[in-house]
């Protein structure tokens, strides 16, 4: 995950590396970073088309918020 911070630090933008970032951080557990990076990578995509399937993006990401609000 650290690798990935790195290489997207000054890729805020970068739909697909806010993805894997996300990706990581869910994976590793880290419901509240793996939230916000999902959120990056789904407002950060360009008007082509994404490099991940945005609408299973926007369900893992309302599982986390309400696994977090389950807590």
């Amino acid at each position: 995950n650290h690798y990935f911070r790195l290489a997207c630090k000054h890729k805020i933008h970068d739909a697909r590396c806010q993805y894997n970032v996300a990706v990581t951080y869910d994976r590793m557990g880290q419901r509240h970073n793996a939230i916000m990076h999902y959120g990056h990578a789904v407002n950060s995509r360009s008007g082509s088309a994404p490099a991940f399937d945005v609408s299973a993006v926007m369900r893992r990401m309302a599982e986390l918020q309400a696994e977090h609000v389950g807590q």
